[in-house]
């Protein structure tokens, strides 16, 4: 089992990109709820994200210093046992306790 209290190395599906993640901002214990759709552009698959009290006070946290940040620094990994599965970037803080993540997820 990863611990997230630690620095990882981790990759992206396809092995192109590399990543030195950690330690983790947020766990899914700070999830109160997760599900997928699809946006109404219906290009991509739609993540919704709903956090705890304590977690949505996280994210926006995180939010505020990481869309601060140039293009290509403002990322945020999800990872999923080890596995980089999206990199979305932030141009905006996210308040809220709530959030919808786009990408090309199979």
């Amino acid at each position: 089992m990863l611990n997230p209290k630690t620095a990882i190395f981790s990759c992206d599906q396809n092995g192109q990109y590399k990543y030195l993640l950690g330690p983790a901002i947020l766990a899914g214990t700070d999830l109160s709820d997760a599900s997928a759709g699809i946006p109404q552009n219906g290009l991509q698959w739609q993540v919704n994200l709903k956090f705890t009290s304590a977690g949505g006070d996280k994210f926006l946290k995180a939010t505020q210093n990481i869309s601060q940040r140039g293009q290509g620094q403002n990322r945020f990994a999800m990872v999923l046992d080890g596995k980089t599965i999206s990199t979305p970037s932030v141009d905006n803080p996210v308040p809220g306790g709530e959030a919808q993540i786009t990408d090309t997820f199979t």
